[in-house]
Order: C-alpha cells, then sequence, then structure tokens
C-alpha cells in the first residue's frame, strides 16, 4: 500500500503542476482516504508548532496539505481549512488560516452582490425589523395569516 500513496502523491503534484485541479482534488481525497481517513482530532491539538523533523517525518499531515492545497486552488477555502484543522506545521496552519480569511471574504463578497442585485436574503432579512417596527394595521392582518413568516417575527 506504501507504493500506491507514493503514486498518488506525485499524481496529486502532476496534476496541480499541469493545472488539472479537479483531478488533482479527486487523488488528493484518494490519497487520504487510503491513507486512513483523516487525522485524529486529538493528535495535533497543541498550538505548539512542529519542529522541523516533526514536520517533515507527518506524512499524514503531508497528505492533508495536499488535499487542503487542491480545495485551495479551486477556491473551496472552507474545506482547505477543515482540511487542516489539526495541522501543527508552520506551512499547515499558515494554509488554514489563510484559507479562513479568504472564506470570509468570499461571504462578504457574495452578500454583497446579492444586496445589489435585490436578492431576498440576508439583507431581506435585515429590512424586516424595520418592518416590523413601523407596523401598520394592514402589516399586522398580513403577519398573522402567514404561517411562513410568522417564525421569523415572533420566534
Amino acid at each position: 500500500m506504501t507504493t500506491h500513496r507514493a503514486q498518488l502523491r506525485a499524481a496529486v503534484r502532476d496534476l496541480s503542476d499541469r493545472g488539472l485541479k479537479c483531478s488533482a482534488k479527486w487523488a488528493a481525497e484518494q490519497l487520504v482516504g487510503l491513507a486512513g481517513g483523516p487525522l485524529d482530532d486529538e493528535a495535533g491539538t497543541s498550538d505548539a508548532p512542529m519542529s522541523p523533523a516533526e514536520e517533515v517525518g507527518s506524512r499524514e499531515e503531508e497528505d492533508q496539505l495536499l488535499l487542503a492545497k487542491a480545495y485551495f486552488d479551486l477556491n473551496e477555502f472552507k474545506r482547505a481549512a477543515h482540511a487542516l484543522r489539526v495541522a501543527r506545521g508552520a506551512s499547515g496552519r499558515f494554509l488554514r488560516w489563510y484559507s479562513l480569511f479568504l472564506a470570509g471574504q468570499k461571504r462578504q463578497a457574495e452578500e454583497e452582490a446579492e444586496e445589489r442585485s435585490g436578492g431576498v436574503g440576508h439583507a431581506f432579512w435585515k429590512d424586516m425589523g424595520q418592518i416590523e417596527r413601523r407596523e401598520t394595521p394592514q402589516i399586522a392582518a398580513w403577519r398573522q395569516s402567514t404561517t411562513f413568516l410568522r417564525t421569523f417575527f415572533d420566534g
């Protein structure tokens, strides 16, 4: 099984180098699955950085880093951060925190685009509080008859 892991590691790197991002992600997922799944949540919960010898010696963490890089290349920042949730090496910790930052930026941009397009999203529910404060008898009657929105107003 060690040769399969080595072949998958090489495949992930080769596919990434060639810009075949989805294929690299698939190979990285296979590698992590073949290696026995994700790292245990208890392993590496310390915030203490790893020594260079520990960082090089951790094959499982290297595999997780390859998977996270594949997710990162596809702009799947939350998945990248999740793959590195127990990372102790400097590269893994940096990619995890940077992925979380970019996920927040991406979410903010999506919310702003939704607000500009007039979509019914987060902006809609923010405005519902203003409507409730200016409630007229017509709005009160409408609110009583609307089962769907009642949970949001009375909840």
